[in-house]
C-alpha cells in the first residue's frame, strides 16, 4: 500500500482576479493547482524563516554585546 504524502486538507479564500492568475500560470506550467500552492507556501515559509533566523542571530549579537559591555 502506497503511503500518503499529504493528510491535511485547507482552505484558502482567493479573489477572482488572483483564482484567474492561478489557473493562467498553472495552465501554462501543466501543473496542479494543488502542487503549485503547495510549492508557494513552502517558498513563503523558508523565506520567513530564513528572515526569523536572521533576525533572531543580529538580536543574539545584540545581547552578547551588552552582556560583554555591562562585564567591563
Amino acid at each position: 500500500m502506497r503511503k500518503k504524502t499529504y493528510t491535511k486538507n485547507t482552505a484558502v479564500l482567493l479573489s477572482d482576479e488572483q483564482y484567474e492568475r492561478l489557473l493562467w500560470i498553472t495552465d501554462r506550467l501543466e501543473m496542479p493547482l494543488s502542487e503549485f500552492i503547495r510549492m508557494a507556501v513552502c517558498e513563503k515559509m523558508d523565506s520567513e524563516l530564513r528572515k526569523l533566523k536572521q533576525e533572531r542571530s543580529i538580536s543574539e549579537i545584540k545581547n552578547e554585546r551588552e552582556t560583554n559591555h555591562n562585564e567591563h
